[in-house]
């Protein structure tokens, strides 16, 4: 894990305007999104599991941003990355019919330049501008560039921590997310290989329903920060996820090999 230590933000925004912007921000957002509404049930059951989603990750930034101990400007940053982190999101499915990135468009790269392009940061400062920016760039990348300042390093780890949390959330409550994989309980050796070696696995390496519940398990060793552990372990994710597994010795270790990771970690504050 990462240490919770976040680069301290100067307050270019006064704290009473910090409701309001965040207010019109979520307006747009909908407004966004109503506007590309269509009559195919698919995209709007699609683009409501999004907007829910975009809504919870933002109460998920300050869940963990709370327990991190931020100040009220880091707070608010964070929430509003979490806010528009998937804005792209609404344009791809759209556009290409999927949430897939690699057989479309990279949804972090579009929400970058939709978030510019709708003037969507014009009450932040230069240095806030771009801290939402590239956080909302680098939310969906396997990995996060060694060459970044310390504050986009700090927010885009956070904002990934949040996403992956309430994607916990929705694989957990639905056994069928809309432009997901065929329900299928087969999971590769290979990929089995690469998760017990400690390797990231992408979307584009998964064929079935079961590789994917896979691969959110293998999160747990990706998670940056202790209070995204604790809220982990308080909802009992694993223990559900890995309940709807297919059962075999090597899938067992593996999902054995995950409890033990979060079992080890900093118990929950009493």
């Amino acid at each position: 894990m990462e240490p919770s230590r976040c680069p301290r933000l100067h307050e270019a925004i006064p704290m009473n305007r910090y409701d309001d912007i965040y207010n019109r921000l979520e307006h747009w957002l909908l407004t966004h999104i109503a506007s590309m509404g269509s009559t195919n049930g698919g995209c709007r059951q699609a683009f409501e599991l999004k907007r829910i989603h975009s809504l919870k990750v933002a109460d998920e930034t300050v869940a963990i941003g709370r327990g991190l101990g931020l100040e009220p400007p880091a707070l608010f940053l964070a929430r509003t990355i979490g806010l528009l982190h998937d804005v792209g999101r609404f344009e791809q499915y759209r556009t290409y019919g999927t949430f897939n990135d690699f057989t479309s468009i990279d949804h972090g790269d579009l929400g970058e330049r939709t978030v510019a392009a709708n003037g969507l940061l014009d009450d932040f400062d230069p240095f806030q501008r771009e801290i939402i920016r590239k956080t909302i760039r680098y939310h969906n990348k396997m990995s996060l560039p060694s060459d970044e300042s310390e504050a986009v390093l700090f927010h885009a780890k956070l904002i990934r921590d949040a996403d992956k949390l309430d994607i916990y959330r929705v694989v957990s409550e639905r056994e069928v997310v809309p432009g997901a994989l065929p329900s299928q309980n087969t999971i590769a050796e290979s990929l089995l290989e690469d998760l017990m070696a400690g390797k990231k696995v992408g979307y584009m390496h998964l064929k079935s329903a079961a590789e994917m519940r896979l691969m959110h398990i293998s999160w747990i060793f990706d998670i940056n920060f202790e209070p995204t552990l604790r809220l982990i372990q308080e909802r009992n994710y694993l223990e559900i996820l890995s309940a709807i597994l297919p059962s075999s010795e090597r899938i067992d270790a593996f999902v054995r090999k995950a409890r033990q990771h979060l079992a080890a970690q900093k118990p929950p504050a009493s």
